[in-house]
């Protein structure tokens, strides 16, 4: 129940459509952490990095409702395929509010949930540069910051994030 409290502003925000709103989008990528960090009452602790045993690809797919020229409203869903870690494949909800500066720069904030696991809840920065392919397409680069508090298990993480894909 507190997982759809959290998550009902961004959806209600996603039906709100504007005078100036454009089309509907969306992206397919590739992510992986750089560097995690996890932190409790025993102290904050380096998790992984990249290249480590505990690197894995995930698999980041949005749609997005443009609700201006700039502002838009991104429903992201990330695969984890952690399976090559011995653990199970989980998803991600991490719906977001984006704004388009110039020059095809990106900055945003989302908030997270994953699905299956233990109770938690979780809040993305990110910042984007895409470059136009052809029109309609674009190609991206994007560094996400995801903190995570998992309320089961009283830890907090933070990971720095690289994604790389097509936007349409």
């Amino acid at each position: 129940m507190k997982k759809a409290l959290v998550l009902l502003p961004l959806l209600l925000a996603a039906g709100v459509r504007s005078a100036e709103a454009g089309d509907v989008g969306g992206h397919v990528g590739i992510a992986t952490s750089l560097v995690g960090f996890t932190g409790s009452s025993a102290g904050v602790f380096r998790t992984s990095q990249v290249g480590d045993e505990h690197t894995h690809l995930a698999f980041p797919i949005g749609v997005t409702l443009k609700k201006s020229a700039r502002v838009a409203v991104d429903l992201e869903m990330v695969v984890h395929s952690t399976a090559m870690l011995g653990e199970t494949t989980h998803l991600t909800i991490d719906p977001g509010i984006l704004y388009r500066w110039a020059g095809m720069v990106t900055t945003g904030v989302r908030l997270a949930v994953d699905i299956g696991g233990p109770q938690n809840y979780g809040v993305i920065a990110l910042i984007n540069k895409a470059w136009m392919v052809r029109p309609g397409w674009a190609w991206f680069i994007e560094g996400a910051l995801p903190i995570n508090w998992n309320a089961d298990a009283h830890t907090t993480s933070i990971n720095a994030v690289a994604h790389v894909g097509i936007g349409f």
